[in-house]
């Protein structure tokens, strides 16, 4: 049976450049002890919006619409990889230095989307392992492009939660 809500969150998927950089980095440390994110799962979150009743997605689409159709593309840098939360680590990400229309695209989409402002500015990422205990051993890593990742685009996920990790499902693409 189809359930009737749908688990959504709105993100921006890497580009060849980006993607090929996390593979060899994800290559080069696989044997540390990290369970790895999925390629395919890789993406720069916007705005994580939860469970939305099926009826309310056409809804959602045409919001969505009308906040992308003020924005241009625009590029992210990358910063480092880290672990996050610095305090007590769960995540290993890829960050990207804050940027302003992104800031602006994530506060324009919870405003319209879940009528509430962000607590605090997103910081663009992509998670690369989610785990309970940071790994002992040290990192290497690989260099980080001198490109930019080009924000062009933005997509409607579905996140189904199995046994043996997330399924995301594009639901539509928006482009900047």
């Amino acid at each position: 049976m189809e359930s009737s809500v749908k688990r959504l969150f709105l993100g921006i998927r890497p580009d060849a450049v980006h993607f090929e950089l996390l593979q060899r980095f994800v290559e080069t440390n696989e044997n540390i002890g990290l369970s790895w994110v999925k390629p395919e799962n890789w993406h720069v979150t916007c705005l994580f919006v939860g469970d939305v009743d099926v009826n309310e997605i056409p809804e959602f689409k045409t919001k969505i619409s009308e906040v992308v159709k003020s924005f241009q593309p625009f590029q992210l840098t990358a910063e480092r990889f880290t672990f996050m939360p610095a305090s007590r680590p769960r995540m290993l990400w890829l960050r990207f230095h804050k940027h302003k229309d992104f800031s602006r695209l994530n506060l324009m989409l919870a405003k319209v989307l879940l009528a509430k402002d962000l607590e605090r500015q997103p910081i663009p990422h992509i998670t690369l392992s989610r785990f309970k205990h940071p790994p002992k051993v040290h990192m290497l890593s690989v260099n980080l492009p001198e490109t930019s990742l080009p924000i062009g685009e933005l997509v409607l996920f579905e996140s189904k939660l199995h046994p043996t990790g997330a399924e995301y499902i594009t639901l539509k693409v928006w482009k900047l």
